[in-house]
This record gives structure tokens, sequence and C-alpha cells, in this order.
């Protein structure tokens, strides 16, 4: 029996990727369906689902702020939209350039869920009629370039570049516009949590001590 890993997975892998479907007789077909859907249940992607889900309707009957509420729930959606993503690109699809969009549309959840973090922290401390100024929203036009970056990576090679023209998800490197939009990622959930922290805070009166 091998035990090497390595040869193991060269043996599995295909001499040559060929255009098409998949062809196999039914005995086979039903056993590739079951370790799926096997594997879709171990994921936990339904129970997940349903928790933001529930958690989405939580916050539309509570947040009394009404732009507060829509960019919360906005937060809800798009992690709803990551997970199926993720189920349709390790579960359903089998075409590589699919799955490759499908992976790039992770990118739409990881550019606005911070975004719309940062614009509910603003809320925070705020009457239920505020709004947020215009300015604040053209936070949306960098948001709005990083992710059309990710969706068109396939003419530029500027967020990943993939060795050999092998176009696979799972064959590629990082290029400058991934670690642009990490560093979106990053500051805006940085700035959310600072804005949270600040208007947060109780502020306390000054105490005067007599003589």
């Amino acid at each position: 029996v091998e035990r090497d890993l390595g040869v193991i997975k060269e043996d599995l892998m295909e001499v040559s990727r060929l255009p098409g479907a998949f062809y196999c007789d039914y005995a086979i077909f039903k056993n590739i369906y079951r370790v799926n859907a096997r594997s879709m249940v171990r994921t936990g992607a339904s129970i997940h689902i349903g928790l933001i889900t529930a958690w989405g309707f939580s916050i539309y009957q509570r947040v009394v702020q009404k732009q507060a509420r829509h960019y919360l729930c906005g937060i809800a959606v798009l992690m709803i939209l990551w997970l199926n993503f993720k189920v349709m690109k390790y579960y359903i699809c089998t075409d590589v350039n699919i799955s490759r969009y499908l992976w790039y549309l992770y990118y739409l959840p990881l550019v606005g869920i911070p975004l719309y973090t940062l614009f509910a922290s603003l809320f925070i401390g705020k009457t239920e009629d505020y709004k947020l100024k215009w300015q604040v929203k053209l936070l949306y036009i960098p948001a709005i370039l990083l992710f059309l970056m990710v969706m068109t990576n396939d003419l530029h090679k500027f967020a990943f570049s993939f060795p050999q023209h092998d176009f696979s998800p799972d064959n590629y490197q990082h290029g400058i516009g991934y670690f642009m939009v990490f560093g979106w990622f990053a500051l805006c959930t940085f700035a959310s949590f600072y804005v949270m922290y600040s208007g947060g805070k109780i502020k306390r009166k000054p105490r005067a001590f007599a003589p």
C-alpha cells in the first residue's frame, strides 16, 4: 500500500485537463454525489446561513436608526452571499472558469462588509434621524474599484497571477491588487473599532474639589 501522499496526489491528477463534463457510469456518479453531500453537511453552511438570516431579522426589528439598520442588514446579506459562493465553488461547480469567477466573487463581501461595518459604527451615539454625510459615502468609489479590479483580473493579472497559464483557482500567486484589498479590509476594520471605541466611551464631567 502506497503511503507517500505526494505520490498519491500525483497519481490522482489528470494527465491533461480536458474541457467539458466528466463522463462516468452511474455507480461512480452515485459515489461522487454521496461524497459531496456528506461534505456539504460537514461544512455547516446551511446552519450558518440560518443563523445569519435570524441575526439579520433581529437587526431589522430592533435597530431604530433606519440607515444603520440598512447597513447592518447589508452585512448579513453579504455574509450569506459569501457562503453561497463558497458552496457553489466547492460542491456544485465543475467548470474551472466558472469556479474561478465564483472565487473572485468572494471579494464582494470582503470589500463590502468592512465598509458597511464602518458606516454602521458611525451611527453610535447619534440620533434616530441621523444620516451619513455625502463625503463619507465617497468611500463607495474605492470599494467598487477594488471589486472591479478583482473581477477583471483575467485581463491584467493585477490581483492574482497564474503560472504556466493555468487559470485554476488552486494554483495562483498574489499580486499587488490582492494586498490593496487586504489593506482596505484592515483599514476599514481598524477605523470601525476606533469609531466604536471612541463613540462608546462614557463621557464623564470633570469633578470639582473644594479647597
